[in-house]
Parts: C-alpha cells; structure tokens; sequence
C-alpha cells in the first residue's frame, strides 16, 4: 500500500548510481505494471525517454513478484 512502511525501499539498500527511480501505482482506480506506462495506456512514465535521452543501455529492475513486476 502506497505510504505504508512495507512499500518504502529497504533502508540498507545502497544506490550510489542511480538518478531516477520510478514510483507506479499512484491512482487508485488503475492497476500499474508496465514501467513504460500506466495500464490506462496514456499515462507514459517517462522512463523511455529519460533512458534514450542520456544513452543509458543497461537498466537494473527491481519488484517483489518477477511475474508482473520484474518481467
């Protein structure tokens, strides 16, 4: 749940590197999965573009279920 301490990062993970991290899962009347977009397919994230604009190839994902999240 959005807010809740289960959902924040783990406090011991380092992330020296990283300029960006995408929060999903803002509107409560639309499930979020794809890190490109929302799943109302109109609400872009951004990420595809902040990604070609700096170069950037190779790209570390994290989630808690590979299935949905991580695939």
């Amino acid at each position: 749940m959005q807010g809740a301490e289960d959902a924040a990062l783990h406090k011991d993970l380092k992330l020296p590197n990283a300029q960006l991290i995408i929060r999903k899962g803002y509107h409560k009347v639309v499930d979020s999965y794809c890190a490109f977009e929302e799943a109302d397919r109109e609400t872009a994230t951004y990420l595809a573009g902040y990604l070609k604009e700096r170069g950037i190839k190779t790209v570390f994902v994290t989630g808690l279920a590979t299935d949905f999240c991580v695939a």
